[in-house]
């Protein structure tokens, strides 16, 4: 993970005891408040990590429990990090006088120490905190780590409890929240936008191409059939000029946004291997996908019961019948699909 730039302000206050019979100040202390600011640039974060989970109790545990930390605890055999590194360059360190009883001389003798540190200590600094994290700065957050694991696993588990109205909200309830936030996120204004994912799984190129050359996958369709996908190659596949999934308009109602706007194309090859008694049928054909211009905007009336919505396990969500079964309404109201452009083809 990388910070590019980071900007850490702290109010701190200095307070200098004079005595009661300072010829100075009467009656008191001299006290000094200011801010740090502290800039770290370009700063590199690695961890390695090995979690280990007890596998019945994650898919025993109930959603409704996901929200209580003694339950989430239980489910972790342990966690801990065995490699932390931290590299950065520290930036700019600026003091600035929020007022005080003798700002001149408090202000003239941090800023001294200040320079002091600047010109001999900075370029030390980064060195030792790596050296910190990389040693004693690991052993120190697992040992609470696993103080924190043992201290939550030791406190009853109880059963989360719904309030009501038991139907769901998606302006005020915390799922509606997480989809705002999510789509807030990944949205192609966001932080980590729907098309920066996109190319990062994909490895896409500074133009958007992309691919993988050899085989990519390989299955038996049946005993006598067998179809390998090779030689991939993607391009555009970074073009959303809207994405929004699930973003809620109403206390019932979500909406999705989909537009693709610039060219796609997804092209690989196909070989098809035949087994037959009289000598085995070997053949390979492209497949090609372009598409210039795409949009879908749909919304939909969703309410789901929160009561055994909560009580649904982690092992029930791959159940859809478990999972249609907290559905007390569903409805499309609107549905719009736009296809320009586009052709499908095999050579």
């Amino acid at each position: 993970m990388a910070i590019e730039n980071l900007r850490i302000v702290a109010e701190l206050s200095i307070s200098v005891d004079l005595g009661k019979n300072s010829s100075i100040v009467q009656g008191g202390n001299l006290t000094e408040h200011f801010s740090l600011a502290l800039g770290v640039d370009r700063m590199d974060i690695d961890l390695l990590t090995v979690v280990a989970m007890r596998e019945n109790r994650t898919l025993d545990l109930k959603l409704g429990q996901l929200l209580e930390p003694p339950c989430l605890a239980r489910i972790f055999e342990s966690i801990n990090f065995t490699e932390i590194l931290v590299n950065f360059t520290l930036g700019d360190l600026e003091v600035t006088a929020m007022g005080g009883d003798i700002e001149d001389q408090l202000d003239h003798t941090i800023n001294n120490l200040i320079n002091l540190f600047k010109d001999r200590y900075i370029l030390v600094v980064p060195g030792v905190v790596h050296g910190f994290l990389a040693g004693p700065g690991a052993d120190l957050i697992n040992s609470e780590l696993d103080l924190l694991l043992k201290n939550l696993s030791g406190t009853p588990c109880a059963t989360h409890h719904v309030d009501p109205p038991h139907l769901t909200n998606w302006m005020t309830g915390p799922v509606g929240h997480i989809l705002e936030d999510v789509n807030d996120i990944i949205g192609v204004t966001g932080k980590l936008d729907i098309n920066w994912i996109i190319g990062r799984l994909i490895g896409a190129n500074s133009d958007g191409h992309s691919g993988k050359s050899g085989n990519l996958i390989s299955f038996k369709v049946q005993d006598d059939l067998d179809l390998t996908f090779r030689d991939l190659n993607v391009f555009g596949a970074e073009s959303f000029t809207q994405f929004q999934l699930l973003e809620p308009v109403d206390s019932t109602t979500l909406r999705t946004d989909v537009v693709f706007g610039n060219p796609f194309n997804l092209s690989a090859w196909i070989d098809v291997h035949v087994k037959q008694e009289d000598g085995d049928f070997v053949d390979s054909f492209r497949v090609e996908i372009d598409l210039s211009d795409f949009a879908l905007h749909t919304s939909g009336m969703l309410q789901v019961d929160k009561v055994p919505f909560s009580n649904l396990t982690v092992q029930q969500l791959a159940n859809t019948g478990c999972v249609f079964s907290t559905l007390t309404r569903a409805k499309i109201q609107t549905l719009t699909l736009m296809i320009n452009q586009t052709y499908f083809k095999l050579s």
